[in-house]
């Protein structure tokens, strides 16, 4: 299944901006992070730019000039924010710019925030609650996880019950 068409199926993206992200953009990317960047993310990215599901879900990006919702200015406020925190809470979970680090790439207007990590050259999805150090893992790709939480068809801790069901999701770009 192609997570990322089924994605754009359930919230179709508007009012996103009319130019396109090159190849080069993802690679400029990848060069300040360290890292590789999934492959559906940069599709999703490519769609929807930066914006929110039902004015409940942010997703970030690298390209975005609205600090609100900027990778880059997530990365830096978590890392600092887990790093406080890491130094008196035993945890196993590394900090970007470590090989398996955690990077910001989606929020809730909760506060509550969801990372990508690399592990074997596979894609997990964690999620941590506002105000805590308990971290949900989920083995699946970036848009897997969006489509699955999204129709409820797996449980995120922090996501309310009542979250529109196809065909009603919206989808906001704040690009």
């Amino acid at each position: 299944m192609d997570y990322v068409e089924a994605l754009l199926e359930l919230a179709p993206p508007t009012d996103v901006p009319a130019t396109s992200l090159t190849p080069l953009d993802f690679v400029e990317v990848e060069i300040k992070l360290q890292t590789t960047i999934p492959k559906d993310y940069q599709r999703i990215l490519e769609a929807y730019r930066s914006g929110a599901f039902d004015k409940y879900l942010w997703l970030f990006s690298p390209f975005s000039k609205n600090q609100n919702v900027n990778l880059f200015e997530h990365l830096a406020i978590e890392n600092e924010l887990l790093e406080e925190s890491f130094e008196t809470e035993l945890c196993d979970i590394v900090l970007w710019p470590a090989p398996e680090g955690l990077i910001p790439w989606a929020g809730t207007v909760n506060g509550d925030r969801i990372y990508w990590r690399t592990i074997n050259h596979k894609t997990q999805v964690l999620v941590r609650e506002t105000r805590s150090l308990n971290f949900q893992i989920f083995p699946l790709s970036i848009s897997e996880f969006l489509v699955n939480a999204l129709i409820e068809k797996i449980d995120v801790n922090c996501f309310p019950c009542d979250l529109p069901e196809d065909p009603f999701f919206q989808y906001e770009s704040y690009d």
